[in-house]
């Protein structure tokens, strides 16, 4: 409609909205009445006809001729950096990366959505006892709002030194408290469905990430970011992924779960490094290797590609003697890394 004369332009916007109606009655009927033109192939007869739609709208694309718009010198332009800085960006992550999680968790919670069921699947159902559990993703999508609606909040209506007076007094301590109950939870259970040795597993794990939950609220204390505090999004995405990645430890019996906490452990570290770069931390001079990331992003990934192997190679999760060694003795690695990491006291 920009390219055509003022006396045409109504009328070609006219076209186009008619184009839209034409294609959303087209298109569903195309795709009900194609689904078994190739059978027994389900659906491979939809794919043609969207091909064969696609072919014909470049060939009358090609027709078309839209006059170029004059060469433009692009000059400036604010940095990508500053551009990750701003809420709307974060926002706009955040909410994709939520709504694909959201879309993930609805259809493993719903296995017609993934495959056509099973002969006599449908009897057996009408036979079965009128109970539903709720989704795995509407259970987490309460637990979501909360989260959505205190970005909301703090970047529309709070300053940064407010941000940082929520997420330092309000957001850490509660979600310690909340990882005491859940740790206090699992301690009293006295049924599970998991042997001794994934047990002690989920343990060693479990109190590794309530401390590094702690590390992660010193970190911001010790900082008095104040009205400087540009990290929220970032304090957030650590909350939100302890939370995620004790659930999957304590509650799920995949066995994915534990290179889940390896990931989970090993980004850890790089995630600080992003905090300090937006808070602008200046870094140490001449810091020792052990005062800088590294010995616990190396440990992270060596255990994690070790857990990797470890699933690969064996799928008994009665086995489970090698894997606790050598969680446990990813604990005590950590424990000595830190411990070589805290500063010489003076005097």
């Amino acid at each position: 409609a920009e390219v055509v004369p003022d006396s045409f332009r109504s009328r070609a916007i006219s076209l186009v909205l008619a184009g839209g109606v034409v294609a959303a009655i087209v298109g569903p009927t195309l795709a009900r009445y194609s689904v078994d033109w190739l059978a027994p192939v389900t659906y491979a007869g939809a794919y043609v006809g969207v091909v064969c739609f696609q072919a014909t709208i470049m060939l009358i694309l090609l027709t078309v001729q839209i006059p170029r718009p004059p060469r433009m010198a692009l000059r400036g332009g604010r940095p990508l950096a500053e551009i990750a800085r701003q809420p709307k960006f974060m926002l706009a992550v955040a909410g994709g990366a939520v709504l694909i999680f959201l879309a993930t968790m609805v259809i493993r919670a719903h296995p017609r959505l993934t495959a056509p069921p099973a002969d006599g699947e449908e009897a057996a159902e009408a036979t079965a006892p009128a109970t539903v559990e709720a989704p795995s993703a509407a259970r987490l999508f309460g637990l979501l709002l909360p989260v959505a609606a205190i970005l909301l909040l703090c970047w529309i209506a709070l300053k940064p030194e407010q941000q940082y007076a929520i997420v330092l007094y309000l957001l850490y301590p509660a979600s310690f408290a909340v990882a005491l109950v859940m740790l206090f939870d699992k301690a009293t259970r006295s049924w599970s469905a998991k042997n001794g040795g994934e047990s002690f597993r989920e343990w060693l794990l479990c109190d590794l990430l309530v401390f590094f939950l702690i590390l992660g609220f010193l970190n911001l204390l010790e900082s008095t970011a104040g009205a400087k505090y540009e990290s929220l999004i970032w304090d957030m995405l650590h909350l939100a992924a302890f939370f995620l990645v004790f659930w999957l430890l304590d509650r799920r019996l995949t066995r994915l779960r534990f290179l889940a906490a390896y990931l989970y452990l090993t980004l850890l570290p790089v995630l600080l490094l992003i905090w300090r770069a937006m808070q602008g931390v200046p870094a140490a001079k001449d810091p020792s290797w052990w005062d800088t990331i590294w010995p616990l992003f190396s440990l992270g990934v060596i255990f994690f590609i070790l857990e990797l192997i470890a699933v690969i190679a064996s799928r008994d999760r009665d086995k489970q003697a090698v894997p606790a060694i050598k969680d446990g003795l990813y604990v005590v690695l950590v424990g000595i890394a830190l411990i070589a990491a805290v500063p010489a006291a003076e005097g």
